[in-house]
């Protein structure tokens, strides 16, 4: 089975297959190359503001808390 999801999964570009057997859609996102830890962390921070609460409220909206 998992070597099917997988297969399956190779079709769909941001999905894989969760282990409870249904199917987990995600974004990767970089967002950029710094010349130190500190501008990096700083951008991440300044990320996490704009876009935690649109992914909270997306969570809460299909039901996962988690964050999984």
């Amino acid at each position: 089975m998992v070597k099917r999801a997988r297969r399956q999964a190779q079709h769909h570009v941001g999905v894989a297959p969760h282990p409870s057997g249904r199917w987990r859609a995600q974004i990767q996102l970089t967002l950029g190359v710094y010349d130190t830890p500190e501008e990096g962390h700083a951008i991440y921070l300044e990320a996490e503001r704009l876009f935690r609460p649109q992914a909270l409220a997306l969570r809460r909206r299909c039901g996962d808390l988690r964050g999984t």
